[in-house]
């Protein structure tokens, strides 16, 4: 990444990469390997990870700080990793804000290797013990995932960890019958309920996923 480590009690604010890293480790991010401290109004490019990358986050390959607000996939951006993939994070045992938006167009996340593989949205793989709120996620649409054994439109996997949704939002979760692929979307609720009312709004296409939750690939923890 940018920086190889973010010290705990140091903020990286605004900044992006574009380009290519040759990294040997098993983390990599296109803003930090490791990230102890903050990140906050940061943008994700396209990139592809090496061999040795089995965790690759847009943001972060491994965040034990904080992921803050503002961060966005940019359009057009093709991530693709090796074996855990996630949005903005590799592998979570920090906090990760979701008060921030998905809305560029033709996002796309994938891996090389669908065996044992998993992709989120926004985290490859959660084992903090943090809770992971959803009434601060905002909106998530315009995004395809693909290959992968396990994925999420939140999380590719969840560890013995909790991850709260308003269980009216899960009612309402629904496989979109207009989409020409799998599309799974909030039914039913007009826009301004799905920010004021619910708080959330996600809309993923899924491609070639032998398993795919709306909110999480493979769950260990608690959805409630």
């Amino acid at each position: 990444g940018i920086v190889g480590l973010i010290p705990a009690g140091v903020t990286i604010n605004s900044a992006s990469f574009k380009g290519s890293i040759e990294s040997k480790s098993r983390y990599l991010g296109e803003i930090a390997e490791q990230n102890n401290g903050t990140i906050t109004n940061c943008k994700v490019n396209s990139m592809s990870a090496g061999d040795n990358n089995v965790y690759f986050g847009g943001l972060a390959g491994i965040n034990s700080g904080t992921i803050g607000t503002g961060n966005v996939i940019e359009s057009n951006t093709t991530l693709t990793g090796k074996k855990i993939l996630g949005g903005f994070v590799g592998k979570n045992i920090g906090t990760v804000s979701l008060g921030t938006k998905i809305d560029t167009d033709n996002v796309k996340l994938t891996v090389d290797n669908k065996s044992g593989s998993a992709i989120g949205v926004i985290i490859g793989e959660n084992a903090s013990d943090k809770t992971i709120d959803l009434k601060e996620l905002n909106l998530i649409k315009n995004v395809t995932v693909s290959s992968a054994e396990f994925a999420g439109g939140i999380v590719g996997i969840n560890g013995s960890n909790h991850i709260i949704c308003h269980s009216e939002v899960n009612n309402l979760l629904q496989n979109d019958p207009n989409s020409s692929n799998v599309r799974y979307q909030l039914a039913n609720v007009s826009e301004a309920d799905k920010y004021n009312k619910y708080g959330i709004s996600i809309a993923v296409s899924v491609s070639d996923v032998d398993n795919f939750g709306l909110i999480v690939g493979r769950n260990e923890g608690s959805i409630t």
